[in-house]
């Protein structure tokens, strides 16, 4: 993923691992802020509850997302990319949901 995203602007695979790192990281960074103001405003106090509520906005994340990624994906600049199979959505979403997952137990955690 790393390198899609960064190919999407250097528009060549082999120039895309910094940028790509960059906006990977910085975009994680944003969303995990995201996720921790929206499970801050259930205020959730148990552990279990915070993770599976971190799940669940990652579930509705990686919808939206993998929804997008499937039809952005044909015109992407480098070919290699223009082809985002089902499979590849479908990992996305669950990497999406763990994601979510990991971040309300992190937040659980920290509080």
């Amino acid at each position: 993923m790393v390198r899609a995203v960064g190919s999407a602007v250097t528009r060549s695979y082999k120039t895309s691992l910094i940028p790509g790192f960059i906006i990977q990281f910085s975009l994680g960074v944003l969303f995990t802020t995201a996720y921790i103001y929206i499970l801050q405003q259930f205020q959730i106090s148990d552990t279990l509850s915070l993770a599976f509520t971190g799940g669940l906005i990652g579930l509705g994340h990686g919808f939206a997302f993998s929804f997008i990624m499937v039809i952005l994906a044909e015109h992407h600049p480098v070919e290699k990319f223009q082809n985002a199979s089902f499979q590849v959505a479908i990992a996305h979403f669950f990497a999406h949901i763990v994601y979510g997952f990991l971040i309300g137990l992190m937040f659980a955690v920290m509080t």
